[in-house]
């Protein structure tokens, strides 16, 4: 079966499943099979608000419905991409008035999005209206001030063509997922990917090597899996998909990670009339699970939620769902293949940003992130995250910027502490303390690689570090430190041997005084607190080991 083909199948089954036509009339519409969106228009009983609005936005151009009734519908609808379309269609008819009352009136239920305003600001400055979007220009920014390049459009010499038409404008788009022991998702993944309501070009599977049955999933879909002979990391995932792709776009999801259906469309929609300078647009990424201690501490600490307001251009892109014009990507070299886990994304966006192309954010791009967490993996992924700008700025062979790095951490730790204390999320409070310990001691590992310290001097700070925790349980007379050392065991250098650090002055000076400032956050009231929450945090993941175990 076809890729196309199996889309609109999919689409119609979960139609005909939960009798919400929305997503296969928009698939429809980008394929402009108005015909077949007639069709389901009939069908569609009275109370179907959402499903008869997408239905009569595109049945206006053989049928008109009247203004006022398709207007009352969208308000109550409220969906920003019917707005958007519906705009498009009433300035294509030289509608301004009727575009702006509803803009406006869309723009004070959803303060945040200025997409229809937006579009009205492009058409008055292809028509000369300077004065009029000016006016308007003071709109947008007064709603959403991070929109650069509506400010940059007042002044620029030339416009870019507007696409006016009602019926979205069809893009090739090849969807790649870079796939690596991720067998427990990709199934989800896929079906999600092939769920868009917009047709897909193609789906590429980048397998990176992967050891489990990812491979075998994948193969039950119509995809294009190119094989790596061994694992080679996430950024050369990424520049095979980008090689193979036949696609004008390239468009991602993480693969512990699910795309809503409507998450190319919305995405795609701000390319339609946008600056041709945007190579990249990405999504909001939302957390799918918050509950336990580690994931909570992700999706406070970690997330990659860009929030409710678009910007372009945008300092980065998360790699974890974006759309790339594809000859933009591969004109700066691609992804830099030493980025093996982390650090990709801020990469090839500040050298795309150097080449003078934009990003751009957009909130109604939607994934959601389906990952779960312990202690260890989210604080590992914390390390990673720092990593290559610790690594490329030599903190790892200085000392002295290790010690400023290690006070960096206490603070870090001090001002979470207390801003979970007043959220009510005292469940954290471990994992902030945890984390000052686990990532020294991967930083202290890091230096000894490359040679730094020696491996008993890295012990040897190691193992004061866990001191001071014994000293802050006698004081107080509780069991921090074991909990501590339980966690960060499997990360000591070497054997018990221990020596002095280098430079024993000033570096021996700056640790104690890292020692001193997190003995100083620990104090009488906020012990046992930590206390209670290392209890909890071992408490949930031994049951998450256990159940694990039973049902792998």
């Amino acid at each position: 079966m076809l890729l196309e083909e199996l889309q609109e199948q999919k689409l119609r089954e979960r139609a005909e499943r939960t009798g919400v036509w929305y997503d296969l009339v928009s698939f429809l519409a980008v394929r402009r099979d108005l015909s077949a969106i007639e069709d389901v228009y009939r069908r569609l009983p009275i109370s179907h608000e959402r499903d008869r609005a997408i239905c009569e936005v595109f049945l206006q151009e053989i049928s008109p419905v009247p203004p006022n009734h398709l207007h009352a519908r969208l308000h109550q609808v409220n969906d920003p991409w019917l707005y958007y379309t519906h705009t498009k269609g009433l300035l294509r008819k030289d509608h301004v008035a009727e575009a702006l009352s509803l803009a406006r009136e869309h723009l004070v239920r959803n303060p945040h999005d200025t997409t229809c305003i937006n579009l009205i600001y492009r058409y008055l400055l292809k028509a000369g209206e300077k004065s009029l979007a000016q006016l308007l220009l003071d709109t947008t920014l007064g709603a959403n001030p991070i929109q650069k390049d509506m400010e940059y459009l007042l002044n620029a010499a030339s416009q870019t063509p507007l696409y006016l038409d009602t019926f979205p404008k069809r893009f090739s788009i090849s969807f790649y997922l870079p796939v690596y022991n991720v067998e427990h998702h990709l199934a989800y993944t896929l079906e999600a990917v092939f769920g868009q309501n917009y047709p897909l070009y193609e789906v590429i599977v980048a397998n990176d090597a992967s050891p489990d049955r990812s491979r075998e999933i994948a193969q039950a879909y119509p995809v294009k899996i190119v094989d790596h002979p061994e694992n080679r990391g996430l950024a050369a995932a990424r520049n095979t998909a980008f090689h193979t792709a036949a696609g004008d776009f390239v468009a991602t999801v993480d693969t512990d990670a699910y795309p809503t259906p409507h998450f190319l469309r919305n995405i795609m929609m701000e390319f339609e009339n946008g600056d041709p300078r945007i190579a990249g647009a990405g999504g909001r990424f939302l957390e799918l699970y918050r509950e336990q201690p580690a994931d909570l501490y992700r999706s406070r600490y970690l997330h990659q939620d860009g929030g409710e307001h678009r910007e372009c251009p945008a300092p980065m892109l998360f790699g974890c769902n974006t759309v790339f014009r594809k000859d933009d990507v591969l004109s700066v070299g691609g992804y830099d293949e030493k980025y093996r886990t982390h650090g990709e994304d801020a990469d090839i966006s500040r050298r795309l940003a150097d080449a003078g192309f934009w990003l751009l954010y957009t909130p109604h791009g939607v994934a959601y992130h389906m990952r779960r967490d312990t202690p260890e993996t989210v604080l590992q992924t914390r390390w990673k995250y720092y990593f290559w700008y610790l690594e490329e700025n030599g903190y790892y062979a200085s000392p002295t910027q290790l010690v400023h790095l290690f006070l960096e951490y206490v603070k870090v730790c001090a001002s979470r502490i207390q801003k979970d204390i007043n959220d009510h999320c005292e469940s954290l409070l471990y994992l902030h303390v945890l984390m000052v310990v686990h990532n020294t001691f991967l930083d202290l590992r890091q230096a000894q690689l490359e040679k730094t310290f020696t491996p008993a001097q890295a012990r040897g700070l190691q193992q004061t570090l866990w001191n001071a925790f014994l000293e802050i349980d006698r004081e107080f007379d509780g069991n921090l430190a074991p909990a501590i050392m339980r966690d960060t065991t499997h990360l000591l250098v070497g054997s018990p041997t221990i020596e002095p650090p280098p430079q024993t002055g000033l570096f021996a000076e700056g640790f104690s005084v890292f020692l001193a400032h997190l003995k100083s956050i620990l104090s009488k009231d906020i012990y046992p607190l930590i206390c209670q929450s290392a209890a909890t945090c071992e408490q949930v993941y031994r049951l998450q080991k256990t159940e694990k175990a039973e049902h792998p």
